[in-house]
């Protein structure tokens, strides 16, 4: 029971409504309900999902609890995580989103430093985003410099770059250095063709950062 993350609470920002799906059944609370899309439901598998439909599919942390945000341009969780870090015992949020490409240490990655800093037992995940081949203006060419967004550049959060079967980085993932010189991405994860959770009791297979950044959240 120690390994299936009952007792913990994660945030997901993302596009909408959770489920319904039988794997996420009495451990989703929603703050954002519009549906617009599976992306969310899949993300949410990847952390929490139960595989009670099929277990070969079930998420890194299957007993854990999932609160649902907005993801983008509000970005809903992390105006909410002051309060709710303590009123919802929120300690891992989880954020496949993109926020403009190596746009530096911006306003938004000080606020993730800020608060991981003064929250002691929170931990942010992000994806690195999907730019690999991209040259977003750092100087060094394409393939450098592509990570996808101001709150990916903090220095206390956790930036996860994708990985295939075999433990190859996928060329569409985004690479560092940050836009100051820092490492990032700060760890990699499986993210190519990974199985999850869809709407309507189904699974599907997707692939990008946004697989592999949930993937690191429920671990």
């Amino acid at each position: 029971i120690d390994y299936t993350g009952v007792g913990i609470n994660v945030m997901l920002q993302d596009d909408g409504k959770i489920g319904p799906h039988i794997d996420h059944e009495g451990r989703v609370e929603q703050f954002w309900e519009p549906d617009n899309g599976d992306h969310g439901d899949h993300v949410a598998g990847i952390i929490n999902g139960a595989g009670n439909l099929n277990p070969l599919h079930e998420g890194q942390a299957k007993g854990s609890n999932l609160f649902v945000y907005k993801a983008a341009p509000e970005y809903q969780g992390f105006d909410s995580i002051a309060n709710h870090y303590s009123s919802k015992n929120i300690v891992i949020t989880s954020t496949s989103y993109s926020n403009g490409c190596n746009a530096g240490y911006t306003a938004l990655a000080r606020t993730m430093d800020e608060q991981v800093y003064d929250l002691e037992s929170l931990v942010h995940v992000f994806s690195a985003g999907n730019s690999g081949t991209s040259n977003c203006g750092y100087g060094a060419g394409n393939t450098w410099g592509n990570i996808t967004g101001g709150h990916k550049m903090g220095k206390n959060v956790i930036t996860v770059a994708n990985l295939d079967a075999n433990d190859n980085l996928a060329t569409s993932s985004s690479r560092g250095p940050a836009h100051d010189g820092r490492i990032k991405p700060d760890i990699s994860a499986k993210g190519s063709s990974v199985t999850s959770t869809l709407n309507d009791n189904t699974y599907g297979v997707k692939s990008g950062t946004s697989m592999s950044c949930p993937g690191v959240s429920g671990t």
